[in-house]
């Protein structure tokens, strides 16, 4: 899965961990995210990621500009995902 997740992180001056903290993700999780080995990830995690970094899903996830859907679209910022859901983002 390609990813802007490093220059995103970078530019709110987050380190890895802090990152991972605000997005209530695994460290080790964030971590593979930005260097790229991540087929496959829960929708709720790109959400918390995307809304810990201040952007779009689409602008964390550029491949996703071809989706035509809202959550996609928007800034996500304080959305409250349901942990009971396995929808998950291929790229």
């Amino acid at each position: 899965m390609k990813v802007h997740a490093r220059a995103l992180r970078a530019r709110l001056g987050l380190t890895q961990t802090g990152a991972a903290f605000a997005s209530s993700c695994a460290l080790e999780t964030f971590r593979k995210l930005e260097k790229g080995d991540v087929d496959c990830m829960r929708i709720e995690t790109v959400i918390r990621i995307a809304s810990a970094l201040e952007v779009s899903v689409a602008d964390l996830i550029p491949r996703l500009r071809e989706v035509d859907h809202p959550q996609v679209d928007r800034r996500v910022e304080g959305t409250k995902v349901g942990s009971g859901s396995r929808r998950t983002v291929k790229a």
